[in-house]
């Protein structure tokens, strides 16, 4: 797994970007460059890595019967966070320590829900952003390949992943109904939980966001992400008016995460 720190700091609070199915984490670039403008960049560790079969992650095939779980993604994922060098080279200390505010996109959010549903006393704060949601994936064996690209796989990431345990969980997860246990029932099976009062905030994208899907699946999807904000007594729902599901791409929606992360640093401390 390939993990890009920033300068650490432990007196600042981490802050870890989870990208989308398919995306690496180039696709946070945009994001990173407006923390930076607005001087967020200056309060945080920020932790950008690419998933195992990802962007500068080893490449690790995986049998065709059991893919890529969600629980995989977040174990990696805490694992390198135990072993990765916050320094300039090997002789660095080691170990990025929690808690963590975790921002996910898409299945990303999957992800980061799974994290904190199993390691609630390594997270402080959360930050959705258009998430994928159990209760929206209950209806994934009624699509076919338009709505992949809607969960943030593009075509040239999907060719890169021929051949690998990527492309084999993507075929299992939307082609092949009943799905194996696989990242969708791996989630489902984790994540119908409550955050307490954790700091969490949704950001929903106001403009259409699910190019494939039947209207109700839509209407399902936009109530899946409103009843999340709702799982936590610190939650929040916040619509990003002019953008599509790419949120972190989209030019007004950049600082609407900058903007919400800021708010998650600075309501967490250290």
């Amino acid at each position: 797994m390939h993990l890009d720190p920033s300068t650490y700091d432990p007196s600042r609070p981490t802050v870890i970007f989870e990208s989308g199915l398919g995306d690496w984490s180039t696709a946070w670039d945009s994001v990173r460059l407006e923390l930076a403008k607005e001087q967020i960049l200056d309060r945080i560790n920020l932790i950008t890595y690419d998933r195992s079969n990802y962007g500068k992650s080893p490449i690790y095939p995986t049998p065709i019967n059991t893919g890529r779980t969600a629980q995989m993604a977040v174990d990696d994922l805490r694992r390198a966070l135990s072993l990765v060098h916050v320094g300039p080279d090997s002789s660095s200390p080691v170990g990025i320590k929690p808690p963590y505010i975790l921002a996910g996109h898409s299945m990303g959010g999957v992800y980061i829900r799974l994290f904190a549903r199993e390691y609630p006393q390594e997270v402080s704060g959360l930050l959705f952003v258009d998430p994928a949601v159990p209760e929206h994936l209950d209806y994934l064996n009624l699509i076919t390949a338009p709505p992949i690209q809607g969960f943030g796989v593009a075509t040239s990431d999907y060719r890169y992943a021929e051949g690998t345990s990527l492309q084999l969980s993507l075929l299992q997860l939307f082609y092949a109904p009943p799905y194996p246990d696989n990242i969708i029932p791996d989630s489902q099976g984790h994540l119908k939980t409550e955050f307490g009062n954790l700091p969490l905030t949704v950001i929903t994208a106001g403009q259409p966001h699910c190019e494939g899907f039947t209207q109700e699946q839509c209407d399902r999807w936009d109530a899946a992400e409103k009843i999340l904000s709702q799982q936590s007594t610190n939650g929040k729902q916040v619509i990003a008016t002019d953008c599509p599901h790419d949120i972190e791409l989209c030019e007004s929606g950049i600082p609407i995460i900058t903007q919400e992360l800021g708010k998650l640093v600075t309501q967490v401390g250290h």
